[in-house]
């Protein structure tokens, strides 16, 4: 059990972490404001979390007499302590006007405040109410989730409460963490690229910590889905890890251990695979947040956006030919 002590310099750690992290995302999006073009189609507030605003994205070419769409729940990262559902707009206006789904992009109340399972719990409070929402045109048999980094856990946490798990076919987990358990240093020892730089290194530890109160077994599936039992979870999973990232090896890990079946044993050395209802992408050259973070060389950035695109192009086909078809 952590002294007080060490307790009081995490949450100062956290905090002080926090605050630097608004203060630059202000400035960030005075100096570049959001595009008009990723704007939500609306806001909304539901009333079982009113101080949450979920930003709901609706195909600009769906017309209200058409059949109803197939709906995506996107859980944004952040280390369950940072960011917001405004930082995912872009993602969220691609998906829906390219592949033309409903997106709801959740927002939920943050650590230390909220530490787990709050986080979990508001995901599944928002995600009931948008699925029963009948002002949004979906198709109710027709319903994945998805995060990024944090989201992701949160998706995979979320899709195994009783309130989701008949109502969830397929989650989709980009560069999450998925194993509590393991000590940072851990992952940091055993990186795939331990020569790359790991933007994780220094604050990996600060999220943990403000998101897992003392005394929380870090084994709990809620919490690492990589300890929880197969059937407990969506039945397709989508995961995908980028190779210079500390957390790769347990998005693999994750991808293997629920591949497994008795006609389908053992690991396979590919990037990239589909056994049964389980996709697993490996994405080379990719560190951490790959999908969001910008790289400052103008050829490298394009490559990123091209890497993207491809990217989203693979899940979307495979979401729409499998738990979708």
């Amino acid at each position: 059990m952590p002294s007080f002590l060490s307790r009081l310099v995490s949450l100062i750690r956290i905090w002080s972490l926090k605050a630097a992290v608004s203060a630059l995302l202000i400035v960030w999006r005075a100096v570049e404001p959001p595009s008009a073009h990723c704007a939500p189609t609306l806001v909304k507030t539901y009333h079982v979390r009113p101080k949450l605003r979920n930003r709901i994205h609706i195909p600009r070419a769906y017309e209200s007499h058409r059949a109803p769409l197939p709906l995506y729940l996107n859980i944004h990262g952040g280390g369950w302590t940072l960011m917001e559902a405004l930082d995912d707009d872009e993602f969220c206006s691609y998906i829906a006007n390219t592949f033309n789904v409903v997106v709801v992009n959740i927002d939920y109340h943050k650590a230390p405040r909220n530490p787990f399972p709050g986080p979990i719990n508001d995901v599944v409070a928002i995600a009931g109410a948008a699925i029963a929402d009948e002002e949004l045109p979906i198709d109710r048999r027709r319903i994945a989730m998805g995060g990024f980094s944090a989201g992701g856990n949160l998706a995979l946490a979320a899709s195994q409460r009783a309130e989701l798990h008949d109502v969830i076919q397929a989650v989709v987990s980009f560069f999450a963490p998925l194993d509590m358990a393991t000590p940072v240093s851990r992952k940091l020892e055993t990186r795939l690229r331990p020569d790359k730089p790991d933007m994780l290194a220094g604050i990996l530890g600060i999220f943990n910590e403000a998101y897992m109160t003392p005394g929380t077994n870090p084994t709990n599936p809620l919490l690492s889905p990589i300890y929880a039992k197969r059937d407990a979870l969506a039945a397709w999973l989508c995961v995908i890890g980028a190779e210079e990232d500390c957390l790769c090896l347990e998005s693999r890990d994750f991808a293997e251990k629920m591949a497994l079946s008795p006609d389908n044993e053992g690991k396979s050395e590919s990037d990239t695979w589909e056994r049964g209802k389980v996709k697993w992408e490996l994405m080379r050259g990719m560190a951490h947040n790959f999908t969001h973070l910008r790289k400052r060389a103008p050829s490298a950035e394009i490559r990123r956006k091209e890497a993207n695109v491809a990217l989203y192009g693979r899940i979307f086909a495979w979401l729409h030919s499998g738990p979708w078809s």
